[in-house]
């Protein structure tokens, strides 16, 4: 699909991130300058801002890591959200139910580490 632009001669081509898959109306120029920017991938404007986001949390991380995180994750969405989203849906209620049987234990062992002072005396009332 071709689109003209009216700030240049340049025609807009319909392109799609390496990412995500979303397809965007690009100029070559502007495709070209992003691939040069992120190792010969294209790459949209979103998956674009979180690459840079996670560069700029973790400073050690090389721009390849960085995609390949990102990466990871769309297609972890593109496989199970897209796809199903019921599915998607029963796995993040079980992620959610690990974690919280994860800290449930944890702090069950903590609270048993503790020294803890019992009843000795019912609360009841002994002329019942």
């Amino acid at each position: 699909m071709y689109i003209h632009m009216d700030t240049s001669d340049e025609m807009a081509i319909k392109i799609e991130c390496d990412c995500c898959g979303v397809h965007e109306d690009c100029t070559p120029t502007y495709i070209c300058s992003i691939k040069a920017s992120f190792r010969g991938k294209w790459i949209c404007g979103l998956c674009c801002q979180v690459v840079n986001e996670q560069m700029n949390r973790t400073p050690s991380a090389t721009i390849e890591e960085a995609m390949e995180s990102h990466m990871s994750v769309c297609n972890e969405f593109n496989s199970t959200m897209r796809l199903n989203p019921k599915l998607a849906l029963a796995r993040s209620l079980r992620d959610i139910a690990r974690k919280k049987k994860k800290s449930t234990k944890h702090r069950a062992a903590k609270d048993s580490s503790e020294s803890k002072i019992g009843r000795t005396t019912s609360l009841r009332s002994s002329s019942n």
